[in-house]
Formats: structure tokens, C-alpha cells, sequence
């Protein structure tokens, strides 16, 4: 993927940055309950939650990407067309291209057709 495509994934990346603004708010308002036991506990409930949605986004951010550059790079190796792995793994030409964009995580059945049309195991995404 050497066209230089930052991964769009414009909900995730959304749903990330609420996360990261809601942690800065919780935590810009924890100094005023720390002599209240109840508030604190519920506002360290609140801050865990938002970390835990905020890393999971990242997470889901950094898979989509890594997926795209290691598809592309399959593909390109093998000398196919985005056209032609599409016919080949039975998914839209538009499918691969978000895929490749990062614009889309498969599934499980399209790895595995994925990995088919490109005569890999599954396995070698994870590089």
C-alpha cells in the first residue's frame, strides 16, 4: 500500500475521539467529588468504561490497517487486480477496495475466502 492511504473508518474514529473527550471530561471534574466515596467510585466506573471503549476503537483502528496493508501486499505479490480477487474470493471489487482502505473489517467467511483466491493460510494476515 504504497499510495501513502491513512485508513478511514469515519464511525470508529468517531466513537474513538467521544471516548478520548469523555475521559478528559471525567477527569476534569474528578478533583471536585474526591470527599464523596459514592461520587468517586462512580466516576472511576465512568473513567474504566471510556478507557476500555477508547481502546478497543484504537484496536479496531490498528486491525482495519494492518489487515489493509497485508491484503494489498498479497495481492499485488500475486500479480491480481482488485477485480480479480474479488471474483476469485466471491466479494464485490468495491469490498476488496475498502478492505484495502481500511474502510472495512471482514469476516470471518471472507478471510477465509481471501486467503483461498490468494492460495494462503489464513496465517499469513498476521504478518
Amino acid at each position: 500500500m504504497s499510495r501513502g492511504v491513512v485508513p478511514r473508518r469515519p464511525k470508529t474514529e468517531g466513537e474513538l475521539q467521544q471516548a478520548r473527550s469523555n475521559v478528559a471530561i471525567i477527569n476534569s471534574v474528578r478533583p471536585q467529588y474526591e470527599g464523596d466515596s459514592s461520587a468517586s467510585r462512580m466516576i472511576d466506573n465512568l473513567l474504566k468504561q471510556q478507557e476500555r471503549k477508547a481502546a478497543k476503537r484504537q484496536d479496531e483502528l490498528d486491525g482495519a490497517a494492518k489487515f489493509a496493508v497485508r491484503l494489498c501486499q498479497l495481492r499485488v505479490e500475486r500479480g491480481l487486480t482488485q477485480a480479480e480477487l474479488a471474483r476469485g474470493a466471491a466479494v464485490g471489487q468495491a469490498m476488496i477496495s475498502l478492505l484495502e482502505k481500511g474502510d472495512r473489517q471482514p469476516t470471518w467467511s471472507t478471510v477465509c475466502r481471501l486467503a483461498e483466491a490468494l492460495g494462503v493460510g489464513i496465517e499469513e494476515f498476521r504478518k
